[in-house]
This record gives structure tokens, C-alpha cells and sequence, in this order.
């Protein structure tokens, strides 16, 4: 028995690989299975995706949003910006002239020393000497002028003469001539020096002013405190102007049926006032709600500005759902139901969209 076991043992061993063949081969010879494709994505809307639930907290829509305060400083400071661009160009340009005009005036004080080194001499003093006369006749004494026809002689006992040149020798006729070309030379030669050295002097006077009023300071870069200063006193001069003229704290729009439920009313008011007082809110809200509600719902908005006010694009009882631009710019509203008499008003700090509501309820 023991010796047929291996034979045994290799025809069990055979048969299996023979079943094991014919599997693979039946498996490989069968049709392939369909490809069943995936469904396709359906892409989803807004309101799909981020179902209305008040206890979800939806994402905002904008990171770069902005109140319209901040708007407001950054025109302010996009605009002294500029200014300051402008003055510091101003400013490098009247440097660069001031160099010029300080270099001018170096020439010019240049020039002041040449001249002073170039003042005409004048001619010398005459001394005492003999004088002789046509006739023969002599006398001592000093010429102190002449005006080339006649001699100014001082005699030594100080007496003063005047000699006409024709009753003088010829070589004293020559010095009473000599005389006076000189001083004529030297006065115009001095005329002539005292008229370059005033102009020069005018010429140097006239830069310094200028270097006077070119001599500011730089301009300083503007910072955004500036621009809030500025814009809070804008907004104080306004203020005083608006009241000075007798304008609103809130001015009117327009006012809008529900298309959808006629007797729902909407009205839509601005003011640009930071923060909004609550006294008169509250004010505007009692007039509204005694003068100008509706049959049903009643709805009072203020926008921060005339421009970004708009109607709700839902029924005015769903207010203005997801509509994040909007509610950007909306700053308080009241809600007033006739048929059980609720009254309430909402205010933000700033917008709907970036504040805590802040819910104050009106009574009668």
C-alpha cells in the first residue's frame, strides 16, 4: 500500500492542475462586464450649497469689504497721498533750484571780490607849488580843483582864488588841463565801477530773496490719522452747515409696495451721521409707524448713502436674505406688524453685514 501512494499522490496532484487550467481558461473567455460611469456633478447654487438656518454660520462673501467710514479715510488719505506726491515733486524741483540760485550767488560774491580789487585810484592830491602868471607874477599855492578853463587855488594863508588858465604860463596851463582830464577819467572810471558793483549787489539781494522762499521743509508723508482728522472735521462742518440750513438727520428715498403682498410697505432712508443717535431713530420710527404703515408689514431701512440703497430682490418679509453687498450698507431697520402690534428696531454699529444686531423694541 505504501508503494502506491506516491502514484496516487501525483494523479490527485495532476487533476488539480488540470481543473485549475480550465478555470483560467473559461474565466479569460468570458465577455467583459459593462463600464458603469459615474453620475456627472451637478454644480450648485449659491442658496444650495448654503442652505438660510439661522443657527449656521455662513462665510462671509468678501474678506476686502469696507464701511463706508473707511472708505471715506481712504479716499481722504489716496487723496493727501497725491497732494503729498505732488508737493514732494514741488519741493525736489524748488531743491534743485535752490542749488542753482546758491551756485549763482557764489559767482555773484565771486565777482563782488574781483571788483572791489578793481576800484579806480584816485588822482593824487596836488601839493603846494609855484604858480607864475603870464605877466611874470608868482604865488605859492595848492590847486584844489579845476574845471579845465579855470584853477581853484588855495594860497598858504588859506585864501582861496580862482585863476582863469589863459592868465597862466603854458606849463601851468598844462597842469590845470592834466588835472581835470583826470578827475574827469577817474569820476567816470568810478561811476562805471560803482555801477557794476551795485548791479552785481541788486543781482545777489534778489537770489537771497528767492532762497528765502524756497527754503521750506519737507513735506511730511501723510498718515491715516490725518485723514480721519480731516474727515472728522468734514463731517463737523457738515454737520454745523446741514444744521445751519435745517437738513434732516435722515433723508427720505422712496417707499415700495410688496409686488408679491401689496399690503407689506417698504420705506428707504439714508444718513451718513456715525454713529446713528438712537433717540432719533427711535423718533423716526414712532412717525413711520403712526403716519406711513402699512396693512400688514411695515419696514423702515437706513443705508448708509443714497446710492446703495435698493429694494430687497425676496418678499420684503424675508428682508434681504443672502445679499451680502447690500447689507453692507445697511445700518438699522424697523419692523412694525399691524395685526399683533410688533415694533421692533435693529441697529449696527457699523453694517448688517459685519455687526451684532443691536434690537430695541418700541412701545406706544
Amino acid at each position: 500500500m505504501n508503494s502506491k501512494s506516491p502514484v496516487i499522490n501525483n494523479v490527485a496532484g495532476t487533476i488539480l492542475v488540470l481543473l485549475g487550467f480550465f478555470v483560467l481558461s473559461a474565466f479569460l473567455r468570458s465577455p467583459k462586464r459593462p463600464q458603469i460611469a459615474p453620475p456627472p456633478e451637478i454644480p450648485l447654487s449659491e442658496e444650495a450649497r448654503w442652505p438660510i438656518n439661522d443657527a449656521l454660520e455662513i462665510p462671509h462673501a468678501s474678506e476686502s469689504f469696507m464701511d463706508p467710514e473707511a472708505e471715506e479715510v481712504n479716499t481722504i488719505l489716496d487723496r493727501l497721498r497725491e497732494e503729498y506726491r505732488v508737493s514732494l515733486m514741488n519741493w525736489q524741483d524748488e531743491q534743485k533750484k535752490r542749488d542753482e540760485l546758491s551756485l549763482a550767488i557764489q559767482t555773484l560774491e565771486a565777482e563782488l571780490l574781483s571788483i572791489q580789487s578793481e576800484e579806480p585810484v584816485a588822482p593824487q592830491e596836488q601839493k603846494s607849488r609855484e604858480w607864475t602868471a603870464a605877466n611874470g607874477k608868482t604865488m605859492n599855492a595848492t590847486l584844489i580843483s579845476s574845471d579845465f578853463g579855470n584853477a581853484t587855488l588855495k594860497k598858504q594863508d588859506g585864501e582861496v582864488v580862482v585863476v582863469a588858465k589863459n592868465k597862466l604860463i603854458d606849463s601851468d596851463k598844462r597842469i590845470v588841463e592834466s588835472t581835470f582830464v583826470d578827475k574827469e577819467v577817474y569820476q567816470k572810471r568810478l561811476d562805471t565801477w560803482e555801477g557794476r558793483a551795485e548791479s552785481i549787489t541788486e543781482k545777489k539781494n534778489q537770489l537771497d530773496d528767492q532762497i528765502k522762499q524756497l527754503d521750506t521743509p519737507m513735506p511730511v508723508e501723510p498718515a491715516l490719522e490725518d485723514a480721519k482728522t480731516i474727515l472728522a472735521n468734514e463731517k463737523q462742518q457738515k454737520e454745523l452747515q446741514e444744521a445751519k440750513e435745517g437738513k434732516p438727520y435722515f433723508r427720505y428715498i422712496s417707499w415700495k409696495k410688496d409686488p408679491k403682498n401689496p399690503e407689506d410697505i417698504m420705506h428707504l432712508y439714508w444718513s451718513d451721521k456715525k454713529p446713528l443717535k438712537t433717540k432719533e431713530l427711535i423718533e423716526l420710527c414712532k412717525e413711520f409707524r403712526d403716519r406711513n404703515a402699512g396693512k400688514r408689514f411695515s419696514y423702515l431701512v437706513v443705508f448708509d448713502s443714497e446710492t446703495h440703497a435698493v429694494y430687497p430682490r425676496n418678499p420684503f418679509t424675508a428682508f434681504y436674505g443672502l445679499d451680502w453687498d447690500t447689507l453692507k450698507h445697511i445700518r438699522a431697520y424697523y419692523e412694525y406688524n399691524r395685526t399683533n402690534g410688533y415694533s421692533e428696531l435693529t441697529t449696527y454699529d457699523n453694517n448688517a453685514y459685519e455687526s451684532p444686531p443691536m434690537i430695541i423694541k418700541i412701545r406706544y
